[in-house]
């Protein structure tokens, strides 16, 4: 059971190993672009081109959806990035019943924005879990984790793409050992848990006020959703792509003054130190990188952004 990009590996992975793949399930095809045509989801995609069977129910609560499962006869169901909640009568159902590809090391950053938390919060590392799912939110028993440090080219984007990957590789090891008999399962402690929240639009608003680390970390976590985004004469716009950057003098300059163009980045002052944006996006126009947006715009260097 899974839906976007990020699921592909675990599917990959479980038709290279010696276990059958007897359904996908998904959710139901999304409406996208101008004309709101109905598109099917990446793993739906994938999955059809091995001409598996899928299945796109918008709820798992159905008594058909329960007796449709009953007839696949699972001994497991494996969830990788799905987007449902699944029932009690559906955690039930597989004789080893149903597990999590979770892309944190639980219990720390449970719910659901646990990479893009991981980056804001500045963390060093953080991992991949395959938990067996409970009628709780991510606190079900481990069965099997993996460590990942977080490098500073990590976004939250190529981030989760690196821990689903992890997370293939160690579910089909897991699942030998669940049908060997072998498996140790480890109870989820609350000791160091948390809950992670669903980042909203407003969520992409820089505070100038902030640090430059700070404000970083936030243009890595909130890519793509919900993007990063200031204001400059009315109008929104978008940082796309910054790093810290070592400017002499910038704390004379109050936060959120853009206070030079050089090494084809706009140097902007922060609460401490300075970030450099290097790929930026004008409300009602396309991404840009700041040396072409600097060609049209000559009044950006020295404005206040901010609301």
């Amino acid at each position: 059971m899974g839906t976007p990009l990020y699921s592909i590996p675990v599917l990959r992975s479980l038709l290279d190993s010696s276990h059958d793949v007897v359904a996908v399930y998904s959710k139901p095809d999304a409406p996208s672009g101008r004309g709101k045509r109905q598109q099917s989801h990446p793993l739906v995609e994938y999955a059809e081109e091995y001409r598996l069977p899928v299945f796109r129910p918008s709820s798992l609560k159905a008594g058909v959806v329960e007796q449709e499962i009953l007839r696949h006869a699972p001994d497991v169901i494996v969830v990788a990035a799905y987007g449902l909640m699944l029932p009690d009568n559906i955690l039930n159902l597989p004789v080893f019943g149903c597990l999590n590809v979770h892309p944190s090391l639980l219990p720390k950053y449970r719910g659901s924005s646990p990479v893009s938390s991981a980056i804001l919060n500045g963390d060093d590392e953080t991992g991949v879990t395959i938990m067996q799912l409970d009628n709780g939110v991510d606190t079900g028993p481990i069965l099997a984790n993996k460590v990942v440090k977080i490098e500073s080219l990590h976004d939250a984007i190529n981030l989760t793409e690196k821990l689903f990957q992890e997370g293939a590789d160690i579910l089909v090891e897991v699942l030998s050992k669940l049908d060997r008999g072998s498996i140790d399962v480890s109870p989820q402690t609350e000791i160091g848990a948390s809950v992670t929240k669903k980042f909203v639009k407003e969520d992409g608003e820089i505070n100038w006020y902030l640090g430059a680390y700070r404000i970083e970390r936030q243009i890595r976590a909130c890519r793509p959703w919900p993007g990063t985004f200031t204001h400059w004469k009315d109008k929104t716009i978008k940082i796309i792509e910054g790093s810290v950057v070592d400017h002499k003098a910038i704390s004379s300059y109050p936060p959120g003054t853009v206070v030079s163009f050089m090494d084809d980045k706009y140097v902007i002052s922060t609460g401490d130190g300075a970030i450099g944006v290097n790929m930026i996006q004008l409300e009602g126009r396309s991404v840009m990188s700041a040396s072409s947006f600097a060609l049209g715009h000559k009044d950006f260097t020295g404005s206040q952004l901010g609301s």
